[in-house]
């Protein structure tokens, strides 16, 4: 039987400044796979990824996930379908006033009525499902430390365990080990990698580093400019093909790297929970 596809882009675009900046002719994901972008800064694999969260609207194409095309502009549909999709980012966006536990609680207001979310009022079962959430990244005894006072390495935690408590189906992580010294980033990424496995998620995650993608993923896609340009299995990322890959001329990518900050792509306000802004700590 051939794998359930969870995900699938079908002549996909994002256009700003009179260009593409994001540009997929087709794309398929199978539930369960773990999928590494490599790729120069500016080459699109953060506009890929928050495209799929919901936060960039393509100027063109289809985006289907889990079965049906992506609610974009209507609200209510829309967060269902942030649920599903759970997203860590480099910069951890955490609160940082807040508890550990607080924070992790936040993965929850997806599932609250409106005025539940506003008094923040969970249920056992919420509380339940954050416990188990804090347990899998090992943070029991930091649960009423302040998020600003942890190390890098526990703040990815608590994103992770923030973003476990949604009970996703898919996981993107977005650079998320770039501002870790390296022994912590393969710390995170087999916490990531493990959980993912045990709940049967699939992960995107976006590196900067090949080797990091060989270790960890089952396939390997790699962009340029906006565009996939190769894709293959770990074992097929050869170092001259990693030198093909990095090596081009990276004027496009700093292009595509200076439009996508114009656009408001990347967002000076932290992401809250189900693509909220909230204020910054």
């Amino acid at each position: 039987m051939s794998p359930e596809v969870i995900i699938r882009l079908k002549d996909v675009a994002v256009t700003t400044g009179g260009r593409d900046i994001l540009s997929i002719d087709r794309l398929s994901i199978a539930r369960g796979e773990r999928v590494a972008f490599i790729g120069n800064s500016g080459s699109g694999k953060t506009t890929l990824m928050r495209m799929l969260k919901g936060y960039v609207i393509p100027s063109r194409g289809e985006v289907e996930v889990l079965g049906a095309p992506v609610p974009l502009g209507d609200r209510r549909r829309m967060r269902v379908y942030h649920r599903q999709i759970g997203m860590i980012h480099q910069h951890f966006d955490l609160i940082g006033r807040e508890s550990v536990w607080q924070n992790v609680y936040h993965g929850r207001l997806g599932y609250l009525p409106f005025l539940n979310s506003l008094f923040t009022r969970f249920t056992g079962a919420d509380l339940q499902i954050c416990t188990q959430a804090i347990k899998e990244v090992r943070l029991e005894e930091m649960l009423l430390r302040s998020a600003r006072t942890l190390s890098g390495g526990e703040q990815q935690r608590v994103a992770i365990a923030r973003t476990l408590a949604q009970e996703p189906t898919i996981f993107l992580a977005d650079e998320p080990v770039s501002s870790l010294d390296p022994a912590l980033a393969e710390d995170i990424l087999d916490l990531l990698v493990s959980i993912c496995d045990a709940y049967r998620l699939t992960l995107l995650v976006s590196l900067h580093l090949p080797e990091l993608a060989r270790r960890y993923a089952d396939r390997i896609i790699a962009m340029e400019g906006g565009r996939i340009i190769w894709e293959g299995l770990p074992e097929e990322l050869s170092g001259e093909r990693i030198q093909e890959i990095y090596g081009r001329d990276n004027h496009r990518g700093e292009e595509n790297d200076r439009l996508e900050r114009a656009s408001g792509f990347h967002m000076a306000w932290q992401q809250g929970v189900q693509g909220h802004p909230v204020p910054s700590s």
